[in-house]
């Protein structure tokens, strides 16, 4: 802690917590923590446990922390230095949360769910209800684009609508503590479901948009066609077998070759952490040749979570990721359908600035503490 505190990297790279802008801020808003090197920034890992080992039963516990983190802040706590051979009184602030999305619910009290549920754009949130898939989604990530793209004017690709807002302002921490104070819970049930069926394509022409997938209605039955993505049998078999063939080292990941099942083409029972291995390493070589080539671009470029969980970081290539993910996500937006884009696709949009804000991803993923 010592060395961090004397050696902190003074370029534009994070190698470490302690380059982070929140770091970084915290130090000039309270100087004399910053000033003793020994004092402790905690990152607060919550998750939920099942104290019984038997996942059948919804039970669960989860630790609440509030009076001990307290009392570190105000007062400290007496602690021996063992390098110096003294006393000395350490203090602690909580700088971060690690938690999964839903959990950032029950820490924050701001609902994940509904019209407003991205905790950055808050009721700015790009969200429309689907009048027939009966949840909500969450496309317009040509909002995040420069006001002179054209993309911007292109209304049957997106939402059946010009683009003319500027991006949603970015919150700051007076703004965080300002809406905590009038929040106001809005909560839809956004249980996922099959994305590609009927009321995806009458979603479609309800907007306006992508008129080759709006479906037709003779002597009472609804048609529609297969859209640019969707797998025949034999492809679906195809990368099946091709994901049953994958060999990763020992602790890379599950073995993800017993979650899948050629036979009944599924997979079953990844981690979050083997989903993360499946879409930057292997999902696109699964793929090539299989989709067209604009599905698997836009899927391929979705490998920038590969970069942006570097463990050094530059904050120029953080600034070109920002840009970077906002023509992704567009491209996404102009192939999938509309429930496709949930809150969890929404988010992609603010990692690399949370990356700037907050610093190294793997010291704030949930991944270890799954484990």
């Amino acid at each position: 802690m010592r060395w961090r505190h004397e050696e902190r990297s003074q370029d534009s790279i994070l190698r470490h917590p302690a380059d982070s802008d929140a770091w970084k801020s915290f130090d000039i808003l309270h100087p004399g923590f910053s000033r003793e090197p020994r004092n402790v920034r905690l990152g607060l890992a919550s998750d939920g446990i099942n104290p019984f080992g038997n996942m059948s039963v919804s039970y669960s516990t989860w630790p609440v922390i509030v009076n001990e983190l307290q009392e570190l802040w105000h007062y400290g706590v007496e602690t021996f230095d063992a390098s110096k051979k003294e006393n000395f009184c350490m203090h602690a602030a909580l700088l971060w949360t690690i938690n999964d999305f839903p959990a950032y619910s029950n820490l924050s009290g701001w609902s994940t769910k509904g019209a407003m549920a991205c905790p950055s754009c808050i009721e700015e949130t790009p969200s429309t209800r689907l009048k027939y898939g009966r949840k909500f989604s969450y496309m317009g990530a040509h909002r995040f684009l420069p006001m002179n793209h054209k993309w911007r004017e292109n209304k049957s690709s997106f939402d059946g609508k010009l683009e003319k807002r500027f991006a949603p302002k970015k919150m700051s921490g007076d703004d965080v503590f300002n809406q905590l104070q009038m929040l106001q819970h809005v909560i839809f049930d956004i249980e996922g479901k099959t994305k590609d069926n009927l009321n995806a394509c009458r979603d479609l022409k309800e907007m306006g948009i992508r008129k080759d997938l709006h479906p037709t209605q003779k002597d009472g039955k609804w048609f529609y066609l297969a859209a640019c993505y969707t797998l025949s049998s034999e492809e679906k078999t195809k990368i099946c077998k091709f994901l049953k063939s994958v060999k990763v080292p020992v602790g890379y990941s599950s073995n993800i070759s017993r979650c899948v099942s050629v036979k009944e083409c599924k997979i079953n029972g990844l981690r979050s952490h083997d989903s993360h291995i499946l879409l930057e390493k292997i999902l696109p070589m699964a793929i090539r040749g299989v989709v067209p080539n604009n599905v698997y671009d836009a899927i391929t470029e979705l490998s920038i979570f590969r970069e942006l969980c570097s463990k050094v970081l530059k904050k120029e290539a953080l600034e070109r990721l920002e840009s970077q993910i906002v023509i992704t996500l567009c491209k996404l937006e102009r192939i999938f359908p509309l429930a496709f884009f949930d809150v969890m696709v929404h988010l992609i949009v603010h990692l690399a600035t949370e990356a700037k804000i907050a610093g190294l991803v793997q010291y704030r993923w949930m991944y270890p503490i799954e484990r």
